[in-house]
């Protein structure tokens, strides 16, 4: 929420900043808030390193037996390369079947928004007619959507299981989709284009933001702690590959095919994904007691 509210604050004040001192002077501010955030990142991780600092003196009152077993555990994982990390973290995606249908369904969704994401300006222009005053009406409710879509999420996993809150998602995102590929029937009125606009992107951010926060929560829920952060990687770099592939089939289609085809194919694409999550219902949660590792394979409700 917090993340989104300064998101929102961001695209107000870009106009003014823009309209007042000129673009260079925003881009200025924006490298200088890199550059703070760096610095804050920076004493994260030396509040980390301190922290281990502490946690290795505490180690020396030890039995020297234990003290040897630590060592000989922190050397074996130091050997360990980076490679072998992430082929650990892939194996234990692909042989967790929770896990593998958060990763598989991260990584769909994300195939699916490269559209909106990558053609904002020419979904303005040759569906609306319109410029970038609409953009920034686009910008401002999709962080508006997106508070509203984590707030949404804690209440909503209170009542809903997670496959339902992913169904729920997929229905609104297909929802926003829809409203957006339906978008030239009010070119001509401004006034409806621009309702149109951020009811579907604040639609479409709240989407987002209960599947993201659905995967995100059972991702910690369900995964092993021993292989929490190979598998996050994986997850992350699956989730990331996804999009240059997918711009890249974009731009190739573009010139072939209609903005609104291309919106509507993505319509499509999330009903197919729905009817599989209603029909197939993929396990998204974990029963307990299955959490257990055995032979480096996961349990049986897992595989």
């Amino acid at each position: 929420m917090l993340s989104r509210a300064a998101s929102l604050a961001g695209t107000g004040a870009a106009g003014v900043i823009i309209a007042t001192a000129g673009a260079l002077t925003a881009m200025m501010i924006d490298v200088a808030t890199f550059a703070v955030a760096a610095v804050f990142i920076g004493a994260m991780k030396a509040g980390r390193a301190a922290i281990n600092d502490e946690t290795q003196d505490d180690t020396t009152q030890l039995k020297a037996h234990e003290v040897a077993s630590l060592t000989g555990k922190t050397e074996n994982k130091k050997e360990q390369s980076k490679l072998e990390f992430f082929l650990d973290g892939f194996r234990y995606v692909a042989n967790s079947r929770v896990i593998c249908n958060y990763g598989l369904l991260a990584v769909a969704l994300n195939f699916m928004l490269i559209p909106i994401n990558a053609l904002q300006a020419p979904i303005a222009s040759e569906i609306f007619k319109m410029g970038g005053e609409i953009l920034s009406i686009a910008g401002a409710f999709a962080a508006i959507g997106g508070i509203a879509g984590s707030a949404f999420v804690p209440v909503l996993s209170q009542k809903l299981s997670p496959l339902k809150m992913i169904m729920l998602g997929t229905s609104l995102l297909g929802a926003g989709m829809l409203g957006m590929a339906c978008g030239g029937v009010f070119v001509g009125n401004n006034i409806a284009c621009s309702m149109d606009v951020a009811a579907s992107f604040f639609i479409m951010m709240v989407a987002a933001s209960i599947i993201g926060g659905t995967i995100n929560i059972q991702f910690m829920k369900n995964a092993d702690p021993k292989y929490i952060a190979r598998a996050a990687a994986v997850m992350g770099a699956c989730g990331e590959a996804c999009m240059p592939v997918g711009s890249l089939l974009l731009s190739a289609v573009v010139t072939k095919v209609s903005i609104e085809a291309i919106l509507v194919f993505c319509v499509i694409f999330a009903i197919a994904i729905l009817a599989i999550l209603v029909f197939v219902k993929p396990q998204m949660e974990i029963e307990e007691g299955s959490l257990g590792i055995k032979n480096e394979k996961v349990s049986a409700n897992l595989g």
